[in-house]
């Protein structure tokens, strides 16, 4: 949400919005399943507060806005390990070869060692956290959560 003037509007005239915020994976996922490279808790509440603050600035007071946690994407891989993909491949095998090439969308998930799954759904579980804690000591003018 790089620019949020698309949703600017007129917050003294509008009515309140509904707003549903949802990362999925977004700070968990990239090509490295080195929980290094993801989003740290400390860069995570600073960002999210940044946004959000920023988001009050543009919504009509009265607006109201549903946050759902990073998901637990480990049910990628036990959904499909034991399917084929439509080229034919067992996913777990073009999973590895995705994490070979390095160009895993999320490597961190996208593989077959449960550790490393393990891992990345920590870290996940982790900025769940620190959306919780946002929400119970951080309030704002224009929305609740």
């Amino acid at each position: 949400m790089t620019d949020m003037m698309a949703i600017a509007r007129d917050p003294t005239h509008d009515y309140p919005a509904l707003v549903f915020w949802e990362l999925i994976g977004n700070d968990v996922c990239n090509s490295s399943p080195d929980p290094s490279s993801m989003t740290s808790p400390e860069t995570f509440r600073t960002k999210i507060i940044a946004l959000w603050d920023k988001l009050d600035t543009y919504l009509p007071a009265g607006s109201h806005m549903v946050v759902t946690g990073v998901a637990d994407g480990r049910v990628l891989y036990e959904c499909l390990k034991d399917r084929v993909d439509p080229l034919g491949i067992p996913y777990p095998v073009f999973y590895n070869y995705l994490n070979c090439l390095e160009i895993s969308p999320c490597a961190g998930w996208m593989n077959d060692n449960a550790a490393i799954r393990d891992a990345t759904t920590a870290r996940a579980m982790e900025l769940n956290e620190v959306y919780k804690d946002i929400i119970a000591t951080k309030k704002w003018k224009n929305f609740d959560i």
